[in-house]
């Protein structure tokens, strides 16, 4: 059967097995070696902060200034990750997204205990492609061009095409790959991805987290 989604899709078909077995073959993302403690030499200077005296959230920003620059910037919390901002430069010399990813989280809380990774104000074009084309093709509203309307909620669980699209996108390989690279190979899965509105029309994505 033809993929619904054919420019997304086709690219989550390995993800998934990788994901959800650990004797599939040809997996390219090793587990990852990188720490905190590898960072400061490869000129990553981290900067901490705690806005809120409440929250159980602590802010952390990665900035890479030499070109080619990477930069990472979020919140970490027992049980969740907030990406805020991400982003690297093909030809940087700084580890891959989801190796900064897994090397933030673990210095804070428990890889174990993850079971939320969020990605807010999503602006990535192939990523919003993907989300404006699941919105069109089950008829949901999304943001016009002209800036009207908000995004809709979308809930998708694997085998859906909608899923699998998702898990295809470059957000969404980037949360494949830190689950990958932070765990290997059937350890854990994505069980659910989920899109919606926030503040305005700002597009915000959930990955749930599952051990196998």
């Amino acid at each position: 059967m033809a993929p619904s989604y054919p420019k997304w899709e086709p690219k989550a078909e390995n993800l998934q097995k990788w994901l959800n077995n650990a004797n599939e073959p040809g997996c390219p993302i090793p587990k990852t070696t990188v720490t905190m403690a590898n960072l400061p030499p490869l000129g990553l200077p981290v900067e901490t902060s705690v806005e809120d005296a409440d929250s159980v959230c602590q802010f952390l920003s990665l900035h890479k200034n030499e070109l080619p620059w990477a930069h990472w910037s979020g919140r970490i919390g027992p049980g969740v990750m907030i990406i805020e901002c991400i982003r690297r430069e093909n030809d940087s010399t700084a580890p891959w997204i989801s190796e900064l990813t897994k090397a933030i989280y673990e210095n804070y809380s428990s890889l174990s205990d993850l079971r939320y990774v969020f990605l807010t104000d999503v602006q990535n074009e192939d990523t919003v492609e993907c989300i404006t084309t699941i919105c069109h093709t089950h008829r949901l509203p999304y943001p016009s061009d002209d800036d009207h309307g908000t995004w809709p909620t979308g809930v998708w669980m694997p085998p859906s095409p909608e899923f699998n699209a998702l898990l295809g996108t470059r957000l969404g390989k980037v949360v494949a790959y830190f689950i990958l690279g932070a765990y290997g190979q059937g350890v854990k899965r994505i069980a659910k991805i989920t899109f919606f509105n926030a503040k305005r029309k700002q597009l915000n994505l959930r990955f749930d987290i599952e051990n196998l």
